[in-house]
């Protein structure tokens, strides 16, 4: 039997690593979308949808997928592997800047 690194390390891009930083918790997620689910802003709201964007480098598609996020937390009770999802969103969608970066160093 083979164990699955779930952690998609090498798969992120240079971009998403700042956002690690802010939120380690984000590695953890295995996109089931229990926090969609459980969104009371839309079915259009998924933090697991937005994680995975990230994964493939979309830093800008990740962003829209939590448009309408009424950041009330209910993605982080549901979610079974401790993402800290209000952080995650927080980290994509308070930016100090409107290029796409996440973070200047």
């Amino acid at each position: 039997m083979q164990v699955r690194d779930l952690s998609m390390a090498g798969a992120w891009g240079d971009s998403v690593d700042v956002l690690k930083a802010i939120e380690p918790s984000l590695v953890n997620c295995i996109t089931c979308g229990g926090c969609a689910a459980a969104c009371a802003a839309s079915a259009n709201v998924s933090v697991a949808k937005a994680i995975l964007l990230l994964r493939r480098g979309l830093l800008a598609d990740a962003r829209a997928a939590l448009e309408g996020c009424l950041f009330c937390g209910k993605c982080r009770f549901v979610c079974p592997m401790g993402v800290n999802t209000r952080g995650v969103i927080a980290a994509l969608t308070f930016s100090p800047d409107s290029s796409g970066n996440i973070l200047h160093q």
